[in-house]
């Protein structure tokens, strides 16, 4: 029991890692954005 809930919880943090992975990419690529926006 005890081994199947931490595979539950190791699951659940790769998918937060993983949300906030995807999160970082995108908000890089906005400030990229804005930053070549404001150099041009």
């Amino acid at each position: 029991m005890a081994g199947a809930s931490l595979l539950t919880l190791l699951d659940d943090i790769a998918t937060i890692l993983d949300n906030v992975a995807s999160m970082s990419k995108m908000a890089a690529r906005k400030t990229a954005g804005i930053l070549e926006g404001g150099m041009i």
